[in-house]
């Protein structure tokens, strides 16, 4: 039902560019294979997000940093060939999330861990007025209240 909608809507929006004589296409973007071919057949211009990451990657090459994560149910009940071609995509998204602008988050457990055996220190963030990349931990736990100075992306 919401991927009927969402494909009428794309239909609506496409009949107002032509109504208006506007330039533009209406293309509409999906994580559903099965909604991207009935939007097709319906005569839309579609594409999954895989392809669309695909598309856009010359200009953006961060792009789909996120896609990486993404489960098994774009594939859900398709043939070995889809399988193996999406399998492909998400090993090249893979490649640019090991390349990614900022590391990743640690998990919470970690971090709680880390807390307990010293190895990490919790205390208030201020960053400083004319950059966003230096600023200053409050550290409450480090003699009485200690600040450590941050700079740059990696701290």
């Amino acid at each position: 039902r919401n991927d009927r909608a969402i494909r009428e809507v794309a239909a609506w929006y496409k009949r107002q560019l032509v109504s208006l004589s506007a330039e533009g296409q209406v293309l509409l973007v999906t994580n559903d294979r099965r909604c991207k071919e009935l939007a097709v057949q319906e005569g839309l211009r579609a594409m999954t997000i895989f392809e669309y990451v695909d598309s856009v990657r010359d200009h953006f090459p961060t792009a789909g940093e996120k896609l990486a994560s993404m489960g098994e149910d774009m594939t859900a009940g398709d043939d070995d060939v889809d399988n193996e071609v999406n399998m492909d995509r998400r090993r090249k998204v893979a490649k640019v999330v090991d390349t990614s602008f900022y590391p990743a988050h640690l998990k919470q457990i970690d971090l709680v861990d880390g807390i307990k055996k010293k190895r990490f220190f919790q205390g208030t963030l201020r960053m400083f007025m004319n950059t966003c990349f230096s600023g200053a931990v409050t550290c409450h736990s480090l003699d009485g209240g200690k600040e450590v100075r941050i700079g740059g992306r990696k701290n």
